[in-house]
């Protein structure tokens, strides 16, 4: 599965961004209004589904600080 979305420019620092998105508890907010279960299953990973769509597991597997989170 390949996503793509637009880029954007936050007006925050690379380290609060880095912060934010390693910590996977963080990604409930960014769910659409539509999500129907959000879980996080270990430190690293997490279960989300949307309404009328199957569930899908992420987990993060890179983390090089504050650059990047993969």
């Amino acid at each position: 599965m390949n996503l793509e979305s637009p880029k954007v420019t936050v007006d925050q620092s690379a380290t609060y961004l880095f912060n934010a998105m390693t910590d996977v508890k963080s990604f409930e907010r960014l769910m659409p209004d539509s999500i129907a279960k959000f879980e996080v299953t270990d430190a690293d990973s997490f279960i989300f589904g949307l309404k009328g769509m199957p569930e899908i597991k992420l987990r993060l597997t890179e983390k090089v600080a504050p650059t990047k989170v993969v």
